[in-house]
C-alpha cells in the first residue's frame, strides 16, 4: 500500500525528503494556497516542483473546503465557490497532480453543532472509548 501525507504551506523542501525517506508515496497539497501572502504561495509552488521533480512522489490536490458551497442557493456565492475550486484545478494540472479532492458542501466541520451532530458522532469522534 502506498500513503501520501498532508504538505502544508509552512512546510519545506526538507520535511519532504524526509517524509519521502520514511515511506511516503506522494502528498496531499493545499488547493487554497492562493489566498496566502504571495511570498508563501512562490515558496510553496517551488517546494511542491522541487517535490515532483527530484523526488518524485505523487501528488494530489485537496481544493478548498472553508467558506466552500458548491450548492448554494444563491448564484452568487456558488459562482463564487466555482472560481474558487476551479483554481485549485488549474493549480492541479500545473503541479500535474493525479486527483483533486472536492467536497460541495460544508459537511460537518461547519455545521454547528446541534442536536443532530451530537446523535450521531461515534464514542471515538467524541473522544471516548468504542
Amino acid at each position: 500500500m502506498r500513503y501520501h501525507g498532508l504538505f502544508r504551506p509552512e512546510h519545506d523542501f526538507a520535511y519532504a525528503e524526509r517524509a519521502v525517506k520514511a515511506g511516503l508515496a506522494g502528498f496531499e497539497l493545499y488547493g487554497w494556497v492562493f489566498q496566502s501572502p504571495r511570498e508563501l504561495v512562490e515558496r510553496y509552488k517551488e517546494n511542491v516542483r522541487r517535490i515532483r521533480e527530484e523526488l518524485q512522489a505523487g501528488l494530489s490536490v485537496h481544493a478548498p473546503i472553508i467558506d466552500i458551497n458548491l450548492g448554494s442557493i444563491n448564484p452568487k456565492i456558488r459562482a463564487l465557490c466555482m472560481q474558487e475550486v476551479k483554481e485549485s484545478l488549474e493549480f492541479a494540472r500545473v503541479v500535474e497532480a493525479t486527483a483533486v479532492v472536492v467536497h460541495a458542501a460544508p459537511g460537518l466541520l461547519a455545521m454547528p453543532e446541534g442536536k443532530w451532530s451530537r446523535e450521531t458522532q461515534t464514542p471515538q469522534m467524541r473522544g471516548g472509548l468504542a
